[in-house]
């Protein structure tokens, strides 16, 4: 198991600091996601520090985990494990919003007119992440579609 202590080597290099100063900036499940988004810059500075865990994935020992607590030290894990999972469920719901959209008014209809229809629908759906969070959801996944 990685405890956020085991993490604290990381914290000199430039990439991590960026990303632990913008999710520390914001408010939970906003800073929640951008950990989340940032998982594989992250794992990939895990990887290359030695810091790889075997045993099977546990989301509350697991380094993700520790980053979202190093970003919110405030926050209970109960309250991290939420936002984690309303993390996952906006991005489940972002794929389903796509589909809705586009079957609603069809593919004619501009990509971005249709992205910034996404970006309602979920801010409407999930009110607690603030509209930059979705709008960043928004363009990553218009960003991996194209």
């Amino acid at each position: 198991m990685i405890a956020p202590d085991d993490l604290a080597g990381l914290r000199g290099i430039p990439e991590i600091d960026a990303i632990l100063k913008r999710a520390s900036a914001l408010p939970l499940n906003d800073s929640i996601y951008q950990i989340f988004r940032s998982r594989n810059v992250l794992g990939r500075h895990e990887w290359k520090a030695g810091m790889t865990d075997p045993r099977p994935y546990v989301f509350h020992e697991s380094p993700l985990f520790c980053w979202m607590k190093i970003a919110n030290p405030g926050a209970t894990d109960g309250e991290i494990v939420e936002g984690f999972e309303l993390t996952i469920r906006l991005e489940q719901a972002y794929g389903r919003c796509v589909e809705e959209i586009t079957h609603r008014v069809g593919k004619h209809v501009p990509i971005t007119t249709r992205e910034s229809m996404v970006v309602q629908l979920l801010q409407n759906r999930f009110p607690m992440f603030s509209e930059k969070t979705v709008q960043t959801l928004s363009q990553d996944g218009l960003r991996a579609d194209r």
